[in-house]
């Protein structure tokens, strides 16, 4: 469902001119096939909740900044200005897309872990498998981050924002791995 609708968004980005979130969308089709495929050759079955979470989490940030307008002086799509859509007019929109993005891994990677620690007979406690899906979600918290920096350093997107966005962006993927292991643990457990 998701990669169909970054699929959508790619194009009527490109029937607008955003380049940039062309370009973004296009990133979430050739990401999520090999991702989709990779879930499904490992065969993890990974429950309907995470799934609809991780899409949401995606849809947050691609939507989003699909809300721009070419010009940052002119109004676009629901009276957004500026070339990062939600995320130039609304200040909390960086804030919840971190948030989700790695609440949703942070859910799916506790799911994961609890796969292979069945599968393999591993014996992990509840506490082990919250412990190693916290520091995984943090670090795909990180990866973002380093994404980010590559994109402004080497392809010239938009600047992030700076030191503060970054840690500001840190606090929330902390925020955000908290509760998305705390729910996948609690959801595993019942």
């Amino acid at each position: 469902t998701a990669i169909v609708l970054f699929a959508l968004l790619a194009i009527w980005n490109e029937m607008r001119d955003l380049t940039l979130w062309r370009n973004y969308a296009i990133s979430g089709v050739l990401i999520g096939i090999p991702s989709t495929l990779a879930i499904a050759k490992a065969d993890l079955r990974l429950p309907h909740y995470v799934q609809w979470t991780i899409s949401l989490a995606l849809s947050l940030h691609y939507f989003g900044g699909s809300l721009a307008s070419t010009d940052p002086f002119h109004l676009s799509a629901l009276r957004l200005h500026g070339i990062n859509g939600a995320y130039h007019t609304f200040d909390w929109w960086d804030h919840l897309t971190h948030g989700m993005g790695i609440l949703a891994s942070g859910m799916g990677i506790v799911y994961s872990i609890e796969v292979v620690n069945i599968r393999r007979g591993l014996g992990w406690t509840r506490w082990q498998v919250a412990g190693v899906a916290l520091a995984a979600a943090l670090a795909a918290g990180v990866a973002v981050e380093l994404y980010e920096y590559g994109g402004k350093t080497f392809f010239q997107t938009i600047d992030q924002g700076g030191y503060r966005n970054t840690v500001e962006d840190l606090q929330y993927n902390l925020l955000g791995a908290a509760i998305g292991v705390g729910l996948g643990s609690w959801a595993n457990s019942a």
